[in-house]
């Protein structure tokens, strides 16, 4: 995509924002992918050591469990790359145009707001169980580590919304479009 070339410290800062969206979205459906492959595989070792073997299989119930909420997480944050998070299109649709914008940059501007809060409010589970020190129930696993996953998504979250604000209303140039259910340059 070409960019207006008047300005080269802008055009720089489009590219860097385009590249680390990239790999950004490229990392979080790689991981994502994996994280459900693996949780799939445990879910089969499990019917497979319970129905066949007759054994038990202490942590593949929770394993499992643990990478979907991986991959779940992950799969947020490509939601709001796509804009396929929720949103009340039929009565936005029927407002005039002007409404329609200032709904939408309000929409997006609390959207914004909570994804920083709910990063603020498991930073702060997290900081508690760490010092409490729970963990899982057959793995022993710590929950502080499923709150730190869950504030980093939160932090992805609102990085990715504050990347599609300042495309959206920010910039004269829209550098990321829509295109095909996804994001593309």
């Amino acid at each position: 995509m070409a960019f207006n070339e008047k300005n080269g410290g802008t055009s720089k800062v489009k590219a860097a924002i385009i590249r680390f969206d990239k790999i950004l979205t490229t990392i979080e459906t790689n991981i994502g992918i994996v994280f459900y492959a693996c949780m799939i595989i445990m879910v089969l070792y499990g019917v497979f050591m319970r129905f066949v073997l007759r054994a038990p299989n202490l942590y593949g119930e929770e394993l499992s469990m643990l990478l979907m909420f991986g991959s779940v997480c992950l799969g947020i944050n490509l939601g709001i790359r796509s804009r396929s998070h929720l949103g009340v299109e039929g009565f936005i649709n029927h407002l005039p145009a002007g409404a329609k914008k200032v709904i939408k940059i309000l929409t997006d501007i609390v959207i914004i707001a909570v994804y920083a809060l709910m990063a603020v409010i498991t930073f702060q589970l997290y900081a508690q169980s760490k010092v409490h020190g729970a963990t899982t129930a057959a793995m022993q696993m710590p929950f502080w580590i499923i709150y730190l996953i869950m504030a980093i998504n939160f932090i992805l979250c609102d990085v990715q919304a504050l990347l599609l604000f300042w495309n959206d209303y920010l910039i004269k140039e829209p550098v990321l479009s829509e295109q095909g259910g996804g994001m593309v340059e």
